[in-house]
């Protein structure tokens, strides 16, 4: 048997007792995933495996079944089976396949039970089940209320007063909070996004993002028409002084969208003095700033500086949600963002969705004001923590950039991390699939022309209860195995 089926009977004799079958699958996955077995590659034929392995040829035929339905293998009579081609991304955003996929709801714990359910750790949403029972009791005191009636008229474009008051409290931190007057009511921080978009760039202009950046970002500049210009980071995230560079090279660069607050996807976050730095550059050379701050309430209070907004907020949009600590259903974000703005950002309103749903705005409004979203928070902070101990124990060594408070981990898989080994990281995220696991790869956050890092994203957040996240490790265990080394964590302060 040569070094390559002497893997797979390793893998089998690990399992043996257990779910056979699929640690042979997992075995053959990692094999196509990191190369060993090239597209077009032929499997043995059935029988000579198991005979080889010594498991029943059942054991191959449901191992290979399992390799056929997640699209890694294909069997044509006559050509027996074979690895399939691998699928590659369009223009370094995402793959059409995967944009076009339905995402699948989240595995439950009686789920969890199944080997071969999918656990999806590619998206960052909270998995309290105390919120579902807050939003029970609150559309029940919503349908009792005698203004109830009001949630169903149209709404003041910018939204109503209480809604956005609740929305300055909620932006405000380290002793700032923007004016209510200057708060906008969206449809979510994605809509705040295309809408600021709108107000500071028009089609063909350009703005600078960090070089790896939220998707959501890329997709909402690639809506409008407008040229994203990349910048390098650092571990406090966006280097100012390279801003203030691009700005003196391109004169058609209207202002920057940042995240410096627990950077999606490297955690990263500004300290003070990079947040000054970067207000000088802004209003140095008359640039907007887009402030993401949709993952800065996963913080503790007082953890983190103001937002750049409070230096400089005649420049600075600051787009705020509670989707990371309340649920992204809610469907509720804020734009604080500078009068001078104000016909521009009543336009994109008009223009994209009139006004933001006012039940939603209702129901985090109320939670703001009795203390049922800071408690929801809490609870989301406390088992993002939590979660992130389950990863050091569970694949201890891995190399991870992680931030004590966020809720998304940024694996390194590469030997520029210090491995020897390199897994593309397409193909890890098709190969995690294939295990049962579905990461976010790097490729999704990469803005051209920056190369595409050795890196994945892992949600610490998705699973609906710490089993069902510990099982999505050890099956992601199979494939980082020859990763882990010894400790090589490497958080962010």
């Amino acid at each position: 048997m040569d070094a390559l089926h002497e893997g797979w009977r390793q893998a089998v004799e690990a399992a043996r007792g257990g779910a056979v079958y699929r640690a042979l699958a997992d075995a053959i996955v990692a094999d196509i995933a990191a190369g060993r077995l090239a597209p077009g590659a032929a499997l043995p034929p059935q029988r000579r495996l198991a005979w080889g392995l010594g498991v029943a040829i059942a054991t191959v035929t449901r191992a290979y079944d399992e390799l056929s339905a997640r699209g890694l293998v294909t069997a044509e009579v006559g050509r027996g089976t074979r690895v399939g081609r691998r699928r590659r991304a369009d223009d370094g955003v995402i793959a059409p396949r995967e944009a076009a996929r339905p995402r699948r709801r989240r595995e439950t714990s009686a789920e969890a039970e199944d080997e071969t359910a999918l656990i999806d750790l590619s998206l960052a949403q909270p998995a309290d089940p105390a919120a579902a029972a807050a939003l029970s009791r609150t559309l029940a005191a919503l349908a009792a209320a005698p203004q109830a009636a009001e949630l169903l008229a149209y709404q003041p474009a910018r939204g109503a007063a209480r809604h956005r008051a609740a929305g300055a409290a909620w932006l405000g931190r380290a002793g700032w909070s923007p004016d209510p007057a200057r708060v906008t009511v969206t449809a979510g921080a994605q809509h705040a996004l295309v809408v600021a978009l709108a107000a500071i760039a028009a089609t063909g202009e350009a703005v600078a993002v960090e070089g790896l950046a939220n998707p959501s970002i890329l997709a909402a500049a690639r809506f409008r028409g407008i040229r994203l210009k990349p910048l390098p980071i650092d571990a406090e995230g966006a280097d100012p002084a390279a801003l203030d560079r691009l700005a003196a090279e391109d004169g058609r660069l209207r202002g920057a969208i940042l995240s410096p607050s627990l950077h999606n996807p490297t955690g990263a976050s500004m300290g003070p003095a990079r947040r000054a730095d970067l207000a000088h550059v802004i209003a140095r050379r008359g640039l907007f700033l887009i402030e993401d701050d949709v993952h800065a309430p996963l913080a503790p209070p007082a953890a983190l500086p103001a937002p750049v907004a409070a230096l400089c907020p005649d420049q600075v949009l600051l787009v705020g949600s509670p989707s990371k600590v309340l649920g992204p259903g809610l469907r509720v974000g804020w734009l604080a963002a500078p009068a001078a703005l104000d016909d521009r950002i009543a336009a994109a309103l008009w223009a994209s969705a009139w006004m933001a749903p006012p039940l939603g705005a209702e129901i985090v409004t109320r939670w703001i004001d009795d203390g049922t979203a800071e408690t929801l928070a809490a609870a989301a902070r406390a088992a993002n923590l939590r979660r992130r101990a389950l990863l050091d124990q569970r694949l201890p060594g891995l190399d991870l950039t992680l931030a004590p408070a966020c809720a998304h981990a940024w694996i390194g898989l590469g030997p520029d991390r210090g491995h020897d080994r390199v897994w593309d990281p397409d193909r890890f995220a098709e190969a995690a699939e294939a295990a049962g696991v579905r990461v976010a790869p790097a490729r999704a956050f990469t803005v051209p022309p920056v190369p595409v890092p050795a890196a994945a994203r892992l949600s610490l957040a998705a699973a609906p209860d710490d089993a069902v996240f510990l099982k999505a490790l050890d099956r992601l265990a199979r494939l980082l195995d020859p990763l882990v080394t010894p400790s090589s964590l490497r958080p962010i302060a």
